[in-house]
């Protein structure tokens, strides 16, 4: 019986660690793991960003679109020796009638990287947020016989970190009492 004892007590002292192999398959699997998940962090992170700044631009591009196109919808006559149009920093001035029925002019300017807009010469502030410049801003009356339309063309551009996106936007719209 004691010999039994002792034989048994070798075999349970062999298995009681890990050998120099075990450990470093298992230090191999571990950093291919992390490597992957690094990897993965990595490209959803990236992926993200790109996410966001296209996000960003196309907010900032349908605020700026839609109070544009309002503006050019509630419009008499676009005054065309005032306005710029068919240049990229364009200048689209607008004529309307207020509430109490006089006249009122109406500018979007592109000067620089943003877009301004004034009311009877008075600057009402930019349109666009910080963060976002524009690149182009293109305003093109089209006139036919009993109607009138503005092409509004518009490239904004955004600095995401190590990611930079430009993005194109289009809108036109018909003057009130154009038809």
């Amino acid at each position: 019986m004691s010999f039994y004892k002792q034989s048994h007590n070798k075999d349970r002292n062999l298995n009681h660690g890990y050998l120099l192999v075990e450990t470093m398959v298992f230090v191999a699997i571990v950093s291919m793991t992390l490597a992957l998940f690094v990897t993965i962090f990595l490209s959803f992170n990236s992926s993200s960003l790109r996410v966001k700044t296209k996000l960003v631009l196309d907010n900032s591009a349908n605020t700026i679109m839609e109070r544009i196109i309002r503006e050019i919808r509630v419009s008499d006559s676009v005054d065309e020796n005032l306005s710029v149009l068919n240049v990229d920093e364009g200048v689209l001035v607008l004529n309307q009638t207020d509430s109490q029925g006089g006249p009122t002019v109406l500018s979007f300017l592109a000067d620089g990287a943003t877009v301004y807009l004034d009311r009877d010469r008075v600057d009402l502030g930019e349109l666009l947020p910080p963060d976002v410049s524009l690149t182009s801003l293109v305003f093109r009356l089209l006139k036919g016989d009993r109607s009138s339309l503005v092409r509004v063309e518009m490239v904004l551009d955004k600095q995401g970190g190590q990611f930079q996106a430009s993005q194109n936007y289009y809108n036109s719209a018909i003057l009130r009492n154009s038809y």
